[in-house]
């Protein structure tokens, strides 16, 4: 993909961004919005905004909740001051270097890394609505059950 970039006012360049390094990432929750997004800019902002490059769509997920900068040896993510990241389930307050399979969450949303030599979408990873819920579901039933017994109700 060839486009067209001014760098001030007396200066244009044709930049080739085919070539450039680049990432991917998977949407695994919520499940009704699931798709791979392939980053390939400098710096990404991810968020539940519009303006957001990688868009979370919970409402737990701050606006503005997290940056990926690319830089030569790696692409590295960092929660914006006051935002709560983790990645594969620990807590990140400081940046951390991107890595296939890293499993990131901004409040209810859920990001795979994918492989950046292959972006689809691993099909264990792809969690459907059922595949969530039924598992929630049933474990609440299963606690009402146990809670009735002990209380002789059964």
């Amino acid at each position: 993909m060839v486009s067209l970039r001014s760098t001030d006012a007396s200066t244009v360049r044709w930049e080739d961004r085919s070539e450039r390094p680049w990432i991917s990432l998977e949407h695994v929750l919520p499940p009704d919005f699931a798709g791979v997004e392939r980053l390939d800019k400098e710096v990404a902002i991810v968020g539940r905004s519009l303006e957001c490059d990688v868009r979370l769509y919970s409402a737990s997920a701050s606006r503005q909740h997290a940056r990926i900068e690319q830089r030569e040896d790696g692409w590295y993510l960092a929660p914006i001051e006051g935002r709560r990241v983790m990645v594969d389930g620990q807590i990140v307050e400081d940046e951390i270097e991107l890595q296939t399979g890293m499993r990131l969450s901004f409040g209810d949303d859920e990001l795979l890394v994918v492989d950046q030599e292959d972006p689809q979408p691993r099909e264990d990873s792809r969690k459907t609505r059922w595949q969530v819920v039924v598992p929630v579901v049933l474990a609440g039933a299963a606690s009402l059950l146990v809670l009735l017994w002990l209380l002789g109700m059964l």
